[in-house]
Protein backbone atom coordinates (compact mmCIF):
# COMPACT_ATOMS: atom_id res chain seq x y z
CA UNK A 1 0.00 0.00 0.00
CA UNK A 2 3.01 2.24 -0.76
CA UNK A 3 1.44 3.38 -3.70
CA UNK A 4 -1.86 5.47 -3.12
CA UNK A 5 -5.18 3.23 -4.59
CA UNK A 6 -6.46 4.08 -7.95
CA UNK A 7 -10.31 4.38 -6.55
CA UNK A 8 -12.25 4.45 -3.90
CA UNK A 9 -15.42 5.11 -2.68
CA UNK A 10 -18.50 4.45 -0.79
CA UNK A 11 -21.63 3.73 -2.44
CA UNK A 12 -25.02 4.77 -0.22
CA UNK A 13 -28.18 4.27 -1.65
CA UNK A 14 -32.03 2.97 -0.82
CA UNK A 15 -32.36 1.95 -4.30
CA UNK A 16 -30.99 -0.98 -5.78
CA UNK A 17 -30.71 -0.06 -9.00
CA UNK A 18 -29.04 3.00 -8.92
CA UNK A 19 -25.53 1.11 -7.63
CA UNK A 20 -25.99 -1.56 -10.25
CA UNK A 21 -25.64 1.97 -12.59
CA UNK A 22 -22.82 3.34 -10.37
CA UNK A 23 -21.01 -0.55 -10.60
CA UNK A 24 -21.70 -0.62 -14.30
CA UNK A 25 -19.64 3.05 -14.68
CA UNK A 26 -16.70 2.08 -12.12
CA UNK A 27 -16.49 -1.48 -14.30
CA UNK A 28 -16.13 0.86 -17.68
CA UNK A 29 -13.53 2.72 -16.13
CA UNK A 30 -11.37 0.78 -14.30
CA UNK A 31 -12.85 -3.04 -14.90
CA UNK A 32 -10.94 -5.65 -17.01
CA UNK A 33 -7.34 -4.25 -16.52
CA UNK A 34 -5.83 -6.83 -14.44
CA UNK A 35 -6.53 -4.58 -11.41
CA UNK A 36 -7.15 -5.98 -7.70
CA UNK A 37 -10.30 -4.83 -6.72
CA UNK A 38 -11.61 -4.70 -3.03
CA UNK A 39 -15.11 -4.89 -1.96
CA UNK A 40 -17.79 -4.16 1.14
CA UNK A 41 -21.47 -5.30 0.15
CA UNK A 42 -23.96 -4.60 3.00
CA UNK A 43 -26.00 -7.73 2.75
CA UNK A 44 -29.47 -5.77 3.66
CA UNK A 45 -31.12 -6.50 0.56
CA UNK A 46 -34.78 -7.03 0.75
CA UNK A 47 -34.77 -9.01 -2.45
CA UNK A 48 -32.48 -11.59 -2.72
CA UNK A 49 -32.31 -11.37 -6.73
CA UNK A 50 -31.49 -7.60 -6.11
CA UNK A 51 -28.36 -9.31 -3.78
CA UNK A 52 -27.34 -11.59 -6.92
CA UNK A 53 -27.21 -8.94 -9.04
CA UNK A 54 -24.86 -6.43 -7.72
CA UNK A 55 -22.86 -9.56 -6.23
CA UNK A 56 -22.65 -11.15 -10.20
CA UNK A 57 -21.34 -7.46 -10.95
CA UNK A 58 -18.51 -7.49 -8.19
CA UNK A 59 -17.24 -10.62 -8.61
CA UNK A 60 -17.40 -10.22 -12.44
CA UNK A 61 -15.76 -6.76 -12.11
CA UNK A 62 -12.61 -8.04 -14.12
CA UNK A 63 -14.43 -10.52 -16.40
CA UNK A 64 -13.17 -9.87 -20.44
CA UNK A 65 -15.75 -10.28 -23.10
CA UNK A 66 -14.73 -13.10 -25.13
CA UNK A 67 -17.48 -12.58 -28.66
CA UNK A 68 -15.48 -16.65 -29.52
CA UNK A 69 -17.10 -17.92 -25.73
CA UNK A 70 -20.30 -19.95 -25.37
CA UNK A 71 -20.33 -17.75 -22.00
CA UNK A 72 -19.74 -14.76 -23.98
CA UNK A 73 -16.88 -14.09 -21.40
CA UNK A 74 -13.89 -15.26 -19.15
CA UNK A 75 -12.14 -14.41 -16.03
CA UNK A 76 -9.51 -11.83 -16.61
CA UNK A 77 -6.14 -10.59 -15.23
CA UNK A 78 -6.41 -8.96 -11.35
CA UNK A 79 -8.38 -10.12 -8.38
CA UNK A 80 -11.48 -9.75 -7.08
CA UNK A 81 -11.57 -10.00 -3.06
CA UNK A 82 -14.38 -8.92 -1.08
CA UNK A 83 -17.65 -9.78 2.08
CA UNK A 84 -20.77 -9.25 2.67
CA UNK A 85 -21.02 -6.44 5.39
CA UNK A 86 -23.05 -5.14 7.99
CA UNK A 87 -25.29 -2.05 7.25
CA UNK A 88 -24.99 1.54 8.03
CA UNK A 89 -28.83 1.39 9.46
CA UNK A 90 -27.64 3.07 12.61
CA UNK A 91 -25.17 5.35 11.28
CA UNK A 92 -26.32 9.01 10.48
CA UNK A 93 -23.54 10.97 8.17
CA UNK A 94 -23.60 14.82 8.64
CA UNK A 95 -24.55 16.84 5.93
CA UNK A 96 -26.21 14.03 3.88
CA UNK A 97 -30.05 13.23 3.36
CA UNK A 98 -29.41 9.66 4.17
CA UNK A 99 -29.39 9.33 7.82
CA UNK A 100 -30.64 6.14 9.16
CA UNK A 101 -33.06 3.42 8.38
CA UNK A 102 -35.34 5.29 10.22
CA UNK A 103 -34.85 8.34 7.90
CA UNK A 104 -37.13 8.50 4.39
CA UNK A 105 -35.93 10.37 1.51
CA UNK A 106 -38.77 12.65 0.05
CA UNK A 107 -40.01 12.80 -4.11
CA UNK A 108 -40.99 16.51 -4.49
CA UNK A 109 -42.64 16.16 -7.37
CA UNK A 110 -45.30 13.63 -5.86
CA UNK A 111 -44.74 14.31 -2.09
CA UNK A 112 -44.35 10.65 -0.81
CA UNK A 113 -41.92 9.13 1.13
CA UNK A 114 -39.37 6.37 -0.47
CA UNK A 115 -39.08 3.69 1.88
CA UNK A 116 -35.99 1.26 2.01
CA UNK A 117 -33.17 -0.21 4.06
CA UNK A 118 -29.58 2.05 3.20
CA UNK A 119 -27.73 -0.16 0.95
CA UNK A 120 -24.51 -0.11 0.62
CA UNK A 121 -21.22 -0.48 -1.54
CA UNK A 122 -17.58 0.08 -0.52
CA UNK A 123 -14.93 -0.64 -3.28
CA UNK A 124 -11.66 0.23 -3.89
CA UNK A 125 -8.71 -0.26 -7.20
CA UNK A 126 -5.46 -1.14 -6.52
CA UNK A 127 -2.71 -1.81 -8.77
CA UNK A 128 -2.16 -6.09 -8.58
CA UNK A 129 1.84 -5.31 -8.86
CA UNK A 130 2.30 -4.33 -5.39
CA UNK A 131 -1.00 -6.77 -4.17
CA UNK A 132 -0.82 -10.39 -3.25
CA UNK A 133 -4.12 -11.95 -2.41
CA UNK A 134 -4.64 -14.46 0.40
CA UNK A 135 -6.60 -17.03 2.15
CA UNK A 136 -6.45 -18.74 5.43
CA UNK A 137 -8.49 -21.20 6.66
CA UNK A 138 -7.28 -21.20 10.57
CA UNK A 139 -10.14 -21.62 12.81
CA UNK A 140 -11.41 -18.67 15.31
CA UNK A 141 -11.62 -18.46 18.72
CA UNK A 142 -14.85 -19.69 20.55
CA UNK A 143 -15.67 -16.34 22.39
CA UNK A 144 -15.13 -16.32 25.89
CA UNK A 145 -18.18 -17.29 28.35
CA UNK A 146 -19.68 -13.80 30.07
CA UNK A 147 -17.41 -13.87 33.62
CA UNK A 148 -15.04 -15.84 32.80
CA UNK A 149 -11.70 -15.58 31.22
CA UNK A 150 -11.66 -18.71 29.03
CA UNK A 151 -14.08 -20.91 27.41
CA UNK A 152 -13.07 -24.71 26.38
CA UNK A 153 -16.79 -25.36 24.62
CA UNK A 154 -16.34 -28.09 22.03
CA UNK A 155 -16.81 -26.79 18.65
CA UNK A 156 -16.89 -29.39 15.91
CA UNK A 157 -15.05 -28.71 12.58
CA UNK A 158 -16.82 -27.36 10.06
CA UNK A 159 -16.38 -27.91 6.03
CA UNK A 160 -17.69 -25.06 4.07
CA UNK A 161 -17.42 -25.35 -0.09
CA UNK A 162 -16.04 -28.74 0.08
CA UNK A 163 -12.84 -27.18 1.86
CA UNK A 164 -11.44 -28.22 5.68
CA UNK A 165 -10.66 -26.23 7.92
CA UNK A 166 -7.30 -27.06 10.35
CA UNK A 167 -8.08 -30.11 11.88
CA UNK A 168 -7.21 -30.60 15.50
CA UNK A 169 -6.89 -33.28 18.40
CA UNK A 170 -7.53 -31.53 21.23
CA UNK A 171 -3.83 -31.62 22.99
CA UNK A 172 -2.96 -29.73 26.00
CA UNK A 173 0.17 -27.17 26.13
CA UNK A 174 2.06 -26.46 28.80
CA UNK A 175 3.38 -22.87 29.93
CA UNK A 176 6.69 -24.22 29.70
CA UNK A 177 6.90 -25.50 26.24
CA UNK A 178 9.40 -23.44 23.95
CA UNK A 179 7.56 -21.32 21.39
CA UNK A 180 8.45 -23.29 18.60
CA UNK A 181 7.22 -26.52 20.21
CA UNK A 182 3.59 -24.49 20.75
CA UNK A 183 3.31 -23.51 17.35
CA UNK A 184 4.47 -27.14 16.11
CA UNK A 185 1.31 -28.33 18.38
CA UNK A 186 -0.84 -25.72 17.17
CA UNK A 187 -1.14 -27.65 13.75
CA UNK A 188 -2.71 -30.53 15.93
CA UNK A 189 -4.92 -28.54 19.01
CA UNK A 190 -8.92 -27.67 18.24
CA UNK A 191 -9.44 -23.96 18.24
CA UNK A 192 -11.55 -24.64 21.53
CA UNK A 193 -8.80 -26.34 23.41
CA UNK A 194 -6.03 -23.34 22.96
CA UNK A 195 -4.94 -22.02 25.95
CA UNK A 196 -5.22 -18.68 24.45
CA UNK A 197 -3.87 -16.77 27.43
CA UNK A 198 -0.46 -19.07 27.27
CA UNK A 199 -0.66 -18.11 23.47
CA UNK A 200 -1.17 -14.75 23.48
CA UNK A 201 2.05 -13.63 26.13
CA UNK A 202 4.60 -15.72 23.83
CA UNK A 203 7.65 -13.62 23.05
CA UNK A 204 7.15 -12.32 19.25
CA UNK A 205 10.85 -11.21 19.43
CA UNK A 206 12.52 -13.90 17.64
CA UNK A 207 14.20 -12.44 14.76
CA UNK A 208 12.94 -15.31 12.70
CA UNK A 209 10.05 -17.43 11.92
CA UNK A 210 10.08 -21.34 12.84
CA UNK A 211 8.86 -23.64 10.43
CA UNK A 212 5.69 -24.49 12.70
CA UNK A 213 4.95 -20.99 12.68
CA UNK A 214 5.24 -20.49 8.84
CA UNK A 215 3.45 -23.41 7.68
CA UNK A 216 0.33 -21.10 9.65
CA UNK A 217 0.66 -18.91 7.46
CA UNK A 218 -1.49 -18.04 3.93
CA UNK A 219 0.73 -19.88 1.36
CA UNK A 220 0.88 -16.62 -0.71
CA UNK A 221 2.67 -14.95 2.06
CA UNK A 222 5.45 -17.46 3.31
CA UNK A 223 8.23 -15.95 1.10
CA UNK A 224 6.88 -12.04 0.49
CA UNK A 225 9.38 -9.47 2.99
CA UNK A 226 8.20 -6.19 1.70
CA UNK A 227 5.00 -6.03 3.20
CA UNK A 228 3.80 -2.27 4.27
CA UNK A 229 -0.23 -3.30 4.66
CA UNK A 230 -2.13 -6.24 5.43
CA UNK A 231 -5.99 -5.68 5.02
CA UNK A 232 -8.05 -8.86 6.11
CA UNK A 233 -12.03 -9.79 5.93
CA UNK A 234 -12.50 -12.57 8.12
CA UNK A 235 -15.07 -14.67 10.51
CA UNK A 236 -15.34 -13.96 14.08
CA UNK A 237 -12.29 -14.17 16.60
CA UNK A 238 -9.76 -15.25 14.28
CA UNK A 239 -7.48 -15.03 17.16
CA UNK A 240 -4.42 -17.86 15.59
CA UNK A 241 -4.22 -15.41 12.12
CA UNK A 242 -3.72 -12.70 13.95
CA UNK A 243 -1.57 -14.32 15.88
CA UNK A 244 0.43 -15.38 13.14
CA UNK A 245 0.36 -12.54 11.02
CA UNK A 246 1.84 -10.65 13.77
CA UNK A 247 4.65 -12.77 14.40
CA UNK A 248 5.09 -12.86 10.47
CA UNK A 249 5.38 -9.09 10.21
CA UNK A 250 7.44 -8.89 13.69
CA UNK A 251 10.02 -11.22 12.72
CA UNK A 252 10.56 -10.99 8.52
CA UNK A 253 12.78 -7.97 7.60
CA UNK A 254 10.46 -5.44 8.44
CA UNK A 255 11.89 -3.55 10.79
CA UNK A 256 13.02 -0.47 9.30
CA UNK A 257 8.77 0.11 8.55
CA UNK A 258 6.86 -2.24 10.71
CA UNK A 259 3.46 -2.97 8.50
CA UNK A 260 -0.23 -2.57 10.15
CA UNK A 261 -2.76 -5.49 9.77
CA UNK A 262 -6.40 -4.18 9.84
CA UNK A 263 -8.55 -6.61 9.89
CA UNK A 264 -12.60 -6.19 9.26
CA UNK A 265 -15.28 -8.49 10.96
CA UNK A 266 -17.77 -9.73 8.21
CA UNK A 267 -21.46 -9.98 8.47
CA UNK A 268 -22.89 -13.17 9.92
CA UNK A 269 -25.12 -14.02 7.24
CA UNK A 270 -27.19 -17.57 8.15
CA UNK A 271 -30.28 -16.26 6.80
CA UNK A 272 -28.82 -14.32 3.95
CA UNK A 273 -26.53 -17.05 2.02
CA UNK A 274 -26.86 -20.06 4.38
CA UNK A 275 -23.06 -19.25 5.65
CA UNK A 276 -21.93 -18.01 9.14
CA UNK A 277 -19.95 -15.02 7.00
CA UNK A 278 -19.77 -14.51 3.05
CA UNK A 279 -16.56 -14.10 2.08
CA UNK A 280 -15.75 -13.81 -2.02
CA UNK A 281 -12.15 -14.51 -3.74
CA UNK A 282 -11.73 -14.73 -7.31
CA UNK A 283 -14.62 -16.78 -7.98
CA UNK A 284 -15.02 -18.53 -4.70
CA UNK A 285 -17.47 -18.52 -1.94
CA UNK A 286 -16.21 -18.84 1.71
CA UNK A 287 -18.34 -19.56 4.91
CA UNK A 288 -15.14 -19.78 6.86
CA UNK A 289 -11.80 -18.61 7.75
CA UNK A 290 -10.22 -15.24 6.43
CA UNK A 291 -9.52 -13.73 2.79
CA UNK A 292 -7.43 -10.78 2.31
CA UNK A 293 -4.37 -8.39 0.54
CA UNK A 294 -0.85 -7.50 1.42
CA UNK A 295 -0.13 -4.54 -0.40
CA UNK A 296 3.99 -4.16 -1.11
CA UNK A 297 6.54 -1.54 -0.18
CA UNK A 298 7.39 0.19 -3.82
CA UNK A 299 10.65 -1.50 -4.14
CA UNK A 300 12.10 0.95 -7.03
CA UNK A 301 15.52 2.16 -5.53
CA UNK A 302 14.86 5.54 -7.38
CA UNK A 303 11.56 6.19 -6.22
CA UNK A 304 12.42 5.31 -2.43
CA UNK A 305 15.71 7.83 -2.97
CA UNK A 306 13.50 10.98 -4.10
CA UNK A 307 10.91 10.07 -0.93
CA UNK A 308 8.01 9.29 -3.68
CA UNK A 309 4.81 7.24 -3.40
CA UNK A 310 6.37 4.97 -1.00
CA UNK A 311 5.64 6.49 2.20
CA UNK A 312 2.44 4.67 2.78
CA UNK A 313 -0.88 5.72 4.69
CA UNK A 314 -0.80 6.71 7.59
CA UNK A 315 -2.99 5.05 10.31
CA UNK A 316 -5.04 6.36 13.28
CA UNK A 317 -8.13 5.23 15.33
CA UNK A 318 -11.20 7.60 16.54
CA UNK A 319 -13.67 7.03 18.94
CA UNK A 320 -17.24 8.64 17.93
CA UNK A 321 -20.03 9.39 20.63
CA UNK A 322 -18.11 8.10 23.34
CA UNK A 323 -18.23 9.69 26.85
CA UNK A 324 -15.46 9.82 29.76
CA UNK A 325 -16.42 8.49 32.84
CA UNK A 326 -13.50 8.87 34.56
CA UNK A 327 -10.03 10.10 35.17
CA UNK A 328 -6.95 8.22 34.43
CA UNK A 329 -6.51 5.03 36.82
CA UNK A 330 -3.85 1.97 36.40
CA UNK A 331 -4.24 -1.65 35.30
CA UNK A 332 -2.70 -3.65 38.58
CA UNK A 333 -4.17 -6.56 37.80
CA UNK A 334 -5.33 -8.70 35.18
CA UNK A 335 -6.50 -12.65 33.77
CA UNK A 336 -7.19 -13.41 30.52
CA UNK A 337 -9.92 -11.08 29.46
CA UNK A 338 -10.81 -9.78 32.92
CA UNK A 339 -9.57 -6.81 35.08
CA UNK A 340 -8.89 -7.91 38.64
CA UNK A 341 -7.83 -4.49 39.91
CA UNK A 342 -7.55 -0.67 38.66
CA UNK A 343 -5.29 1.18 41.12
CA UNK A 344 -5.33 -1.89 43.45
CA UNK A 345 -9.34 -1.70 43.94
CA UNK A 346 -12.42 -3.30 42.98
CA UNK A 347 -12.54 -2.74 39.46
CA UNK A 348 -16.80 -2.59 39.64
CA UNK A 349 -17.23 -0.34 42.04
CA UNK A 350 -14.87 2.09 40.59
CA UNK A 351 -17.19 2.12 37.29
CA UNK A 352 -19.93 2.22 39.60
CA UNK A 353 -18.71 5.20 41.51
CA UNK A 354 -18.00 6.77 37.77
CA UNK A 355 -21.40 6.18 37.19
CA UNK A 356 -23.08 7.75 40.17
CA UNK A 357 -21.08 10.71 39.53
CA UNK A 358 -21.72 10.71 35.74
CA UNK A 359 -25.74 10.00 36.69
CA UNK A 360 -25.40 7.12 34.41
CA UNK A 361 -27.82 3.98 35.65
CA UNK A 362 -28.99 5.89 39.06
CA UNK A 363 -32.21 3.85 39.25
CA UNK A 364 -33.33 2.82 43.09
CA UNK A 365 -31.29 -0.92 44.23
CA UNK A 366 -27.97 -2.40 45.11
CA UNK A 367 -25.14 -1.61 43.61
CA UNK A 368 -24.89 -4.95 41.76
CA UNK A 369 -28.36 -4.85 40.34
CA UNK A 370 -27.94 -0.94 39.10
CA UNK A 371 -24.62 -2.26 37.20
CA UNK A 372 -27.11 -5.52 35.52
CA UNK A 373 -29.53 -2.85 35.00
CA UNK A 374 -27.61 -0.92 32.79
CA UNK A 375 -26.04 -4.02 30.89
CA UNK A 376 -29.30 -5.13 30.42
CA UNK A 377 -30.64 -1.48 28.77
CA UNK A 378 -28.02 -2.33 26.15
CA UNK A 379 -25.89 0.61 27.95
CA UNK A 380 -22.13 0.27 26.22
CA UNK A 381 -19.45 0.27 28.63
CA UNK A 382 -15.85 -0.12 27.82
CA UNK A 383 -11.86 0.44 29.28
CA UNK A 384 -9.96 2.81 26.97
CA UNK A 385 -6.54 2.99 27.12
CA UNK A 386 -4.85 6.24 27.00
CA UNK A 387 -1.49 7.49 24.77
CA UNK A 388 1.13 9.40 25.85
CA UNK A 389 -0.96 12.47 24.81
CA UNK A 390 -3.89 11.43 26.67
CA UNK A 391 -5.99 10.41 23.83
CA UNK A 392 -7.81 7.15 23.67
CA UNK A 393 -6.22 4.80 21.80
CA UNK A 394 -7.94 1.62 22.05
CA UNK A 395 -11.49 0.45 23.25
CA UNK A 396 -12.48 -3.14 25.09
CA UNK A 397 -16.14 -3.39 25.77
CA UNK A 398 -16.84 -4.37 29.57
CA UNK A 399 -19.28 -7.24 29.18
CA UNK A 400 -19.99 -8.15 32.44
CA UNK A 401 -18.97 -6.95 36.32
CA UNK A 402 -20.30 -7.69 40.04
CA UNK A 403 -18.77 -5.59 43.00
CA UNK A 404 -19.61 -8.72 45.23
CA UNK A 405 -17.87 -11.55 43.04
CA UNK A 406 -14.15 -12.67 42.44
CA UNK A 407 -13.17 -9.26 43.99
CA UNK A 408 -15.44 -6.84 41.66
CA UNK A 409 -13.43 -8.47 38.17
CA UNK A 410 -14.91 -6.72 34.85
CA UNK A 411 -14.86 -8.97 31.40
CA UNK A 412 -14.00 -7.69 28.36
CA UNK A 413 -14.93 -8.44 24.54
CA UNK A 414 -11.23 -9.44 24.10
CA UNK A 415 -9.05 -12.54 24.33
CA UNK A 416 -6.77 -10.20 26.62
CA UNK A 417 -7.48 -6.89 28.67
CA UNK A 418 -4.62 -4.38 28.66
CA UNK A 419 -1.61 -5.17 30.20
CA UNK A 420 -0.51 -4.72 34.17
CA UNK A 421 0.68 -0.95 33.81
CA UNK A 422 -1.41 0.56 31.28
CA UNK A 423 -3.33 4.01 31.40
CA UNK A 424 -7.43 3.48 31.19
CA UNK A 425 -10.62 5.59 31.60
CA UNK A 426 -13.99 4.56 31.76
CA UNK A 427 -16.29 4.67 28.60
CA UNK A 428 -19.94 5.36 27.87
CA UNK A 429 -21.52 5.19 24.98
CA UNK A 430 -25.45 6.32 25.27
CA UNK A 431 -27.41 3.34 23.65
CA UNK A 432 -30.15 4.07 21.29
CA UNK A 433 -28.28 7.00 19.44
CA UNK A 434 -26.78 6.39 15.93
CA UNK A 435 -22.83 6.79 15.58
CA UNK A 436 -22.72 9.92 14.04
CA UNK A 437 -20.20 10.67 11.03
CA UNK A 438 -18.93 14.19 10.98
CA UNK A 439 -18.36 15.18 7.53
CA UNK A 440 -14.87 16.44 7.88
CA UNK A 441 -14.02 13.02 8.33
CA UNK A 442 -13.78 12.10 5.03
CA UNK A 443 -12.39 13.80 1.81
CA UNK A 444 -16.16 14.10 0.45
CA UNK A 445 -16.79 17.09 3.03
CA UNK A 446 -14.23 19.22 0.68
CA UNK A 447 -15.60 20.74 -1.98
CA UNK A 448 -12.94 20.33 -5.11
CA UNK A 449 -12.99 20.82 -8.65
CA UNK A 450 -12.45 18.05 -10.72
CA UNK A 451 -8.66 19.20 -11.90
CA UNK A 452 -7.88 19.60 -8.12
CA UNK A 453 -6.75 16.02 -6.46
CA UNK A 454 -8.64 15.25 -3.15
CA UNK A 455 -6.31 16.24 -0.10
CA UNK A 456 -6.86 12.35 1.16
CA UNK A 457 -8.01 8.81 0.40
CA UNK A 458 -9.02 7.03 3.21
CA UNK A 459 -9.97 3.67 4.21
CA UNK A 460 -11.59 3.06 6.74
CA UNK A 461 -13.63 0.45 9.23
CA UNK A 462 -15.97 1.27 11.38
CA UNK A 463 -18.10 -0.96 14.89
CA UNK A 464 -21.23 0.24 14.25
CA UNK A 465 -24.71 -0.51 16.89
CA UNK A 466 -26.61 -3.76 15.74
CA UNK A 467 -30.24 -2.24 13.70
CA UNK A 468 -33.32 -1.23 15.28
CA UNK A 469 -35.85 -4.41 15.20
CA UNK A 470 -38.41 -2.00 14.71
CA UNK A 471 -40.62 -3.73 11.23
CA UNK A 472 -41.57 -0.06 10.58
CA UNK A 473 -37.35 0.13 9.32
CA UNK A 474 -37.55 -2.83 6.92
CA UNK A 475 -40.16 -1.48 4.30
CA UNK A 476 -38.73 -1.85 1.02
CA UNK A 477 -39.11 -0.16 -2.49
CA UNK A 478 -41.41 -2.35 -4.79
CA UNK A 479 -39.79 -2.50 -8.40
CA UNK A 480 -42.88 0.18 -9.35
CA UNK A 481 -41.65 2.86 -6.48
CA UNK A 482 -38.49 1.89 -7.02
CA UNK A 483 -38.56 3.16 -10.32
CA UNK A 484 -40.22 6.35 -9.58
CA UNK A 485 -36.80 7.20 -7.09
CA UNK A 486 -34.89 7.13 -10.16
CA UNK A 487 -35.09 10.96 -10.29
CA UNK A 488 -34.98 11.43 -6.58
CA UNK A 489 -32.06 11.93 -3.71
CA UNK A 490 -32.12 8.71 -2.13
CA UNK A 491 -28.12 8.32 -3.66
CA UNK A 492 -24.90 9.66 -2.06
CA UNK A 493 -21.56 8.86 -2.40
CA UNK A 494 -18.57 9.38 -0.48
CA UNK A 495 -15.40 9.60 -2.57
CA UNK A 496 -11.93 9.17 -2.07
CA UNK A 497 -13.36 6.50 0.58
CA UNK A 498 -13.59 3.32 1.35
CA UNK A 499 -15.87 2.74 4.60
CA UNK A 500 -16.97 -0.72 5.93
CA UNK A 501 -19.38 -0.79 9.01
CA UNK A 502 -18.88 -4.13 11.16
CA UNK A 503 -21.37 -4.75 14.24
CA UNK A 504 -18.83 -7.18 15.47
CA UNK A 505 -15.88 -4.81 15.01
CA UNK A 506 -12.46 -4.92 13.36
CA UNK A 507 -9.04 -5.91 14.67
CA UNK A 508 -5.90 -4.03 14.37
CA UNK A 509 -2.54 -5.75 14.50
CA UNK A 510 0.74 -3.14 15.04
CA UNK A 511 3.96 -4.49 16.14
CA UNK A 512 6.28 -2.66 18.62
CA UNK A 513 3.21 -0.49 19.88
CA UNK A 514 3.51 0.75 23.40
CA UNK A 515 1.53 2.46 25.48
CA UNK A 516 2.00 4.33 29.01
CA UNK A 517 2.19 3.39 32.94
CA UNK A 518 0.74 5.45 35.34
CA UNK A 519 2.30 6.18 38.89
CA UNK A 520 -0.15 4.52 41.52
CA UNK A 521 -1.85 7.71 43.73
CA UNK A 522 -2.05 7.04 47.57
CA UNK A 523 -5.91 7.39 47.21
CA UNK A 524 -6.94 4.38 45.16
CA UNK A 525 -10.65 4.45 46.29
CA UNK A 526 -11.91 6.48 43.95
CA UNK A 527 -11.52 7.25 39.98
CA UNK A 528 -8.66 10.18 39.56
CA UNK A 529 -6.13 11.75 37.91
CA UNK A 530 -2.81 10.27 37.56
CA UNK A 531 0.22 11.27 36.25
CA UNK A 532 1.85 9.76 33.27
CA UNK A 533 4.90 7.72 33.63
CA UNK A 534 7.72 8.42 30.96
CA UNK A 535 8.64 4.44 30.74
CA UNK A 536 6.29 2.93 28.54
CA UNK A 537 4.97 -1.07 28.44
CA UNK A 538 4.95 -2.84 25.62
CA UNK A 539 1.87 -4.72 25.29
CA UNK A 540 0.35 -7.60 22.73
CA UNK A 541 -0.01 -6.08 19.13
CA UNK A 542 -3.50 -7.42 17.92
CA UNK A 543 -6.36 -5.35 19.33
CA UNK A 544 -10.38 -6.01 18.34
CA UNK A 545 -12.70 -2.79 18.93
CA UNK A 546 -16.20 -3.94 19.44
CA UNK A 547 -17.52 -1.02 20.86
CA UNK A 548 -19.63 1.01 18.69
CA UNK A 549 -18.67 4.35 17.11
CA UNK A 550 -14.87 3.05 17.05
CA UNK A 551 -13.32 3.82 13.50
CA UNK A 552 -9.49 2.77 12.05
CA UNK A 553 -8.32 4.98 9.34
CA UNK A 554 -6.26 4.47 6.76
CA UNK A 555 -5.37 7.61 5.22
CA UNK A 556 -3.22 8.92 2.16
CA UNK A 557 -1.88 12.26 2.14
Amino acid sequence: MGLAPIHLSTILTRTPSKLVKQLAKLSSKYGRRGHTVLFALSANFPRSEDLQVVVDQLTNFNDVIDNFSAKGKEKGPGHTIGCLSDTFASVSFEGSELHNETSRNVDANRNTAIKGPLLSCSIGIFDSAHCIPFRSTLAGRTQPQVGRWHSFRNKEDEVIGGESDVGFNGMKLSEKDADSIYWERMKNVGASEVNWENIWSQSSSSSSLSSSTLSLLPESLRTVERIQTLLTLSSPHPDMLMRTLSEYLSSSNQGQNLATSLTLVAAPTHFVTGRGVTLFMDGQIFGEGAIGVAFLRDDDVSRQKENIGDSGPTFRTQFLGVKRLSGPMTVTSREGNMINALNESNPTRLLLSALDLAGVGTDKGSSSSRIASSFKEDEQFALGVLATNREISQTYKITAGDPSSRGGSISLDAPRAPEVGSVVQFLHCPSNVPVSIPSSLFPSSHNLSQDTPPPKQVLAFLTVPEPSSNPSTNDHLTPEAESSAESTTAFHILHDTFLAPSTQGFIVSRPSVSTSTLHNPEDTTQPVEAKLATAPVSFESSWSCSLPGGVALMEWH
